[in-house]
């Protein structure tokens, strides 16, 4: 058969003759382990040339598996054939796992080497928000701990100039692999196993229990704080000096921290709509804390002019992807609000803080929703007059998006409060949403 792109015949006939060599291989024990063949596999694949040694290894596993079903009115193989089939779709099997290994690898590397050159292009004082875009978790690509790792070490064979990235991002990993361990152990450690967010004075803070668990001089300031219900601004307003390396490494000691309790919370077997509540308030903590801290920093007046502008951006636009994840949940909280923060009191002035962020969050369906857990949490706390202007703005955000679920939850709160109020016209109104 005549192929029109002579090139792509001749990579089809390498590596289907290179599946082929793994097959027979495997089936006389010459290879004998999955590592193996992912080395044979690495060493066999050129550059480009990926999409064409997928199309061969789906063809052959075709070939094998209509020996093994051949389908309706087919002649069925015999009983050795069968076998032989059999042996042959299990090596082509690994060879496959191979495969999606090599691809995720091979993307790792692809998005480091992506990374590290739009960091080389970038000015200096834009590189750490060029940095935390590129980690941005609502990317289409997302950096999983293993990829930040390579991402560090490539980093640290690069320029002298990107050495503080690097430095900074090990850091951070090496802080949350010490806390890891020690993320729940809150709970547990406050007395009558209670979970510890609420307001008694008796229980186990976190911020406390995490202090004792840091080795980072920064992050140990921001827990004791957080322990005295301080608000971050004082403590980034109060800075005489921060080391890029340790903004980073409190940058991705916080990430670690913050995906690790989530994934805990949504795990929670004991209470589905407890557990999400829990996951809301560790999203909106975190990102109180980046925004308070963005507004120590645009407030301090002992850094110099452009290290505060540059930290005070950069906190802000951790606020705002926290922000924003929160919201692209499929389990947001449409009829649940957020009434404690982790310091075991109250919000301290908590739309005031995510007032700026969420103002400067772009898409209206995102801000919709943390608009309307919000509104439902200030009602909560007795601020009906708060919570009834911030219904509407969510309702009218929500149809804007056509969010219908946001819309139908903001009609129904607005029809609860204003049922309390013994607004009964209105109430009847909401229901029924006019």
């Amino acid at each position: 058969m005549t192929s029109n792109s002579p090139l792509g015949s001749s990579w089809s006939d390498r590596y289907l003759a290179f599946i082929d060599e793994i097959i027979t291989g495997t089936m006389k024990g010459k290879i004998a382990s999955k590592e193996q063949v992912y080395r044979l596999l690495s060493e066999a694949l050129a550059q480009g040339m990926g999409e064409i040694f997928e199309r061969c290894l789906l063809e052959r596993q075709a070939t094998v598996q209509a020996q093994l079903d051949p389908g309706p009115g087919a002649e069925r193989g015999t009983e050795m054939e069968q076998a032989k089939a059999l042996r042959q779709s299990r090596a082509l099997k690994v060879l496959a796992e191979a495969w999606g290994r090599w691809q995720t690898e091979n993307q790792a590397k692809s998005a480091s080497a992506a990374a590290i050159a739009d960091l080389q292009a970038a000015a200096p004082e834009d590189r750490l928000s060029v940095l935390f875009q590129i980690l941005d978790p609502n990317q289409t690509y997302v950096f999983n701990r293993k990829q930040i790792e390579l991402l560090a070490q490539d980093l640290s064979q690069a320029e002298a100039a990107l050495q503080p990235l690097a430095q900074g991002l090990q850091q951070g990993l090496r802080a949350f692999e010490r806390m890891e361990g020690h993320l729940i152990g809150w709970m547990y450690d406050a007395p009558q196993r209670a979970v510890g967010f609420e307001s008694s004075r008796q229980q186990v803070s976190p911020w406390q229990y995490w202090s004792q668990h840091s080795d980072s001089a920064l992050a140990q300031q921001l827990f004791r704080g957080q322990t005295e219900n301080r608000s971050a601004q004082e403590l980034a307003e109060a800075l005489a000096e921060v080391n890029l390396p340790d903004w980073i490494e409190l940058a991705i000691l916080l990430r670690g921290m913050q995906g690790g309790l989530i994934a805990w919370f949504d795990k929670q077997p004991y209470s589905r709509t407890g557990g999400q509540n829990m996951a809301a308030m560790t999203f909106l903590t975190f990102a109180l804390l980046w925004s308070e801290l963005s507004g120590g920093f645009r407030a301090n007046g002992q850094l110099s002019t452009q290290a505060a502008q540059t930290l005070a951006r950069a906190s802000f636009q951790l606020a705002l992807q926290i922000l924003r994840a929160f919201a692209q949940r499929d389990n947001f909280p449409l009829y649940g609000g957020m009434v404690a923060s982790f310091s075991g009191e109250g919000f301290r002035e908590t739309m005031d803080y995510l007032d700026q962020p969420l103002r400067a969050l772009e898409k209206t369906q995102e801000k919709a929703r943390i608009l309307t857990l919000l509104a439902y949490s200030q009602g909560w706390l007795g601020q009906i007059d708060r919570s009834l202007v911030l219904h509407e703005e969510a309702l009218a955000l929500a149809q804007e998006a056509a969010d219908q679920r946001c819309v139908v939850a903001n009609l129904n709160h607005l029809s609860r409060m204003q049922l309390k109020q013994q607004a009964f016209e209105g109430a009847i109104a909401r229901a029924s949403g006019l």
